[in-house]
C-alpha cells in the first residue's frame, strides 16, 4: 500500500509532508497509542494517507478532503477495517487540519501524532492543540 501512495503523491517524497513526515506520524501514533493502551489500525493508516493527496507543501486546505476520499479508494483493496474504523479512519483524514479535539481516541491519536511533528515546519507545537495526555506528556518530554 505505501508504495502505491508514493506512486501517487504529486508532491516530493522528500517534501515536508512526504515519507519522512509519514514515517514520524506513524512512530508517534503508535508510542501514543502504546502509552494509552489503545491498539488501532487506523493509526498507521492515518499515518500514510492524511497528506497524501496534496497539491503542494504550502497550503492546501482540502488536502483532508481528498484524503478522506482516498481511503474510500483504497479500502478493501490494500485493506479492511470495520465500518467504525472505517469511519474513524475518513473523519481523521477529513478533518485533521480544520478541527482540534474530537471526544474518540483514535481520532484524538491521529491528529495529535501529526502535530507533534509540527517543528518540520517551524511550528512548536502546543499542548492546547492536543487531545491526549500521553500526547502532551511526550510534548513535555
Amino acid at each position: 500500500m505505501i508504495e502505491e501512495i508514493c506512486k501517487g503523491y504529486r508532491c516530493d517524497l522528500d517534501g515536508l509532508h512526504g515519507l519522512a513526515h509519514w514515517k514520524r506520524v506513524e512512530a508517534n501514533a503508535l508510542k501514543i497509542a502504546e502509552m494509552s493502551n489503545i491498539n488501532s489500525p487506523v493509526l498507521p493508516l492515518f499515518a500514510y494517507i492524511h497528506d497524501a493527496k496534496r497539491f503542494d507543501d504550502g497550503i492546501d486546505p482540502d488536502h483532508g478532503k481528498r484524503a478522506a476520499q482516498y481511503v474510500l479508494e483504497l479500502a478493501d483493496n490494500y485493506f479492511t477495517l470495520t465500518n467504525r474504523e472505517l469511519s474513524q479512519l475518513v473523519y481523521a483524514c477529513e478533518w485533521h487540519t480544520h478541527q482540534i479535539h474530537h471526544d474518540d481516541p483514535i481520532i484524538g491519536i491521529c491528529w495529535d501524532a501529526d502535530r507533534l511533528d509540527l517543528g518540520r515546519v517551524g511550528i512548536e507545537p502546543d499542548t492546547k492543540f492536543l487531545n491526549l495526555a500521553e500526547s502532551k506528556e511526550m510534548l513535555n518530554k
